[in-house]
């Protein structure tokens, strides 16, 4: 004789709060997913974090924006471009300026190759959200910070919706 137990679940409605929290926890995990494909496409597979930053630079008369995007190992240590990922097989890139991208790793995107620039602003835009315009009011700053190999927590993991 096999004696069956039963589970039961229970179900709770959310809070408005909740809720809330819910929608921006997965806003930001999907922002994680394209930061960690804009990563494994320009960087070595040994990045480890990512932080984002966009300022406002005054530039005579209006304001430029202006990102940095640090990638860094587990030790904390930056990492420059990784110019064997395929995605980079599109430039043609001097051995000069191979040499400058390789000892850059400010993070400052318009350190890059003219040739290169716009594909990682378009690239950087796409994925990473951030668009560089010009405008006559400063913008805050924002600066988002990722693990790449580890997904944001999501608060609730299923949600039962009635139908």
């Amino acid at each position: 004789m096999t004696e069956t137990t039963e589970t039961t679940t229970s179900y709770r409605r959310l809070s408005a709060e909740e809720i809330i929290l819910l929608g921006q926890e997965w806003e930001n995990y999907q922002r994680w997913e394209r930061v960690r494909e804009y990563v494994t496409m320009l960087y070595p597979p040994d990045a480890h974090e990512i932080t984002i930053s966009v300022t406002s630079e005054y530039n005579d008369s209006s304001y430029d924006d202006r990102a940095h995007i640090l990638v860094a190992d587990r030790e904390g240590g930056l990492l420059s471009y990784d110019l064997s990922r395929p995605w980079w097989g599109q430039f043609e890139i001097s051995d000069e300026e191979r040499a400058e991208m390789l000892e850059d790793n400010s993070g400052d995107i318009r350190n890059a190759p003219a040739m290169a620039e716009e594909a990682i602003e378009r690239l950087a835009s796409d994925l990473l959200g951030v668009e560089l315009v010009e405008t006559w009011q400063p913008r805050d700053p924002i600066t988002y910070t990722f693990v790449v190999d580890t997904p944001p927590a999501i608060s609730f993991a299923e949600v039962l919706v009635a139908e």
